[in-house]
C-alpha cells in the first residue's frame, strides 16, 4: 500500500489529490506488472477496474464488424483507462494489453472506495477525479477521429505524431522532438487504420529525406515544421 501512495503521489494524474484521497484508492489497489502482449483485459469482460498506467505502454484495440483489430489509442504514464466501462457497469468496449515489457499498471476496484470507505468529502473528491480522467480520455478518442479524417496517409501519421508529441514529447532543441516510445510500423498501421507495408514505405521514405530518426527506442522528429510542409496537404501544428 505504501508503494502506491507514492506512486500517486508521483503520478501527474493524481499528484493533485488530497492524501486522504490517495490512501483510500490506495486501500482498494491492485499493482502489478504486465508482460509484452499480455491482457489487462479482454473486450467484453466485465468493467471492474479503472487502471493507471505507472510505466510502460497499453494500447487498447477493438475488433470491427469486419473481424479486424483497430487501435482505439495507446496510453502511457499517468494516463487512465477503463473508466467508461466502470461508471457504466457494462463489459470493456475493447482490449487492453501491454505493449511494452514490464509494463506497470495500478488497478482500482473502485466500487467499495466509494461506497462508505471514506468520508462523503474524499468520496465526492474522488468522483470529481474521475469524471477530469474521463474528459482526458475522451479527448484521446477526440484526437483519434481528427487523426482518421486528416486525409491522406501522410496526414494521418503526421497527426498521430503530433499528439504523440503532446501527450508524451520531449523538445529536444527549437526544431526536433523526440517521442520516447517504443511503437512498431504494425502498431502505427493499427492507430491510423492503414497497411503496415504502406507505414513501412512512408517511414523508410522520411527517413531518407532526414525528416525524421526511427529506432527501437524512440521516435526522433528532426524538424517538425520541415514534416509538415512536406505533405500533400499543410495542417495545423502542435
Amino acid at each position: 500500500m505504501k508503494t502506491v501512495i507514492a506512486d500517486l503521489k508521483s503520478l501527474r494524474c493524481t499528484a493533485g489529490l488530497s492524501a486522504e484521497a490517495r490512501t483510500l484508492l490506495a486501500s482498494v489497489a491492485v499493482k502489478r506488472k504486465y508482460a509484452c502482449n499480455e491482457n489487462l483485459w479482454q473486450m467484453g469482460d466485465p468493467g471492474e477496474f479503472i487502471a493507471v498506467v505507472v510505466s510502460g505502454l497499453i494500447e487498447i484495440t477493438r475488433y470491427t464488424t469486419a473481424d479486424e483489430e483497430t487501435a482505439i489509442g495507446i496510453f502511457g504514464p499517468s494516463d487512465v483507462i477503463g473508466i467508461l466501462a466502470v461508471i457504466k457497469k457494462i463489459p470493456y468496449p475493447g482490449s487492453a494489453r501491454s505493449i511494452m515489457k514490464d509494463s506497470e499498471v495500478i488497478k482500482f476496484y473502485l466500487r467499495p472506495a466509494l461506497h462508505g470507505k471514506g468520508t462523503q468529502k474524499v468520496e465526492l473528491e474522488i468522483q470529481t477525479w474521475i469524471r477530469e480522467m474521463l474528459l482526458q480520455h475522451e479527448q484521446v478518442l477526440r484526437d483519434k477521429i481528427d487523426m482518421l479524417s486528416a486525409g491522406s496517409v501522410e496526414n494521418r501519421v503526421f497527426e498521430l505524431l503530433t499528439h504523440l508529441i503532446r501527450r508524451f514529447g520531449k523538445q529536444e532543441v527549437h526544431l526536433q522532438h523526440t517521442i520516447p516510445l517504443r511503437l512498431t510500423r504494425a502498431q502505427i498501421g493499427r492507430l491510423v487504420h492503414v497497411r503496415v507495408e504502406t507505414i513501412i514505405r512512408l517511414i523508410n521514405r522520411w527517413q531518407k529525406q532526414r525528416l525524421i530518426v526511427w529506432t527501437q527506442q524512440s521516435i526522433l522528429i528532426e524538424n517538425l515544421p520541415l514534416l509538415e510542409k512536406s505533405l500533400s496537404k499543410n495542417r495545423r501544428l502542435i
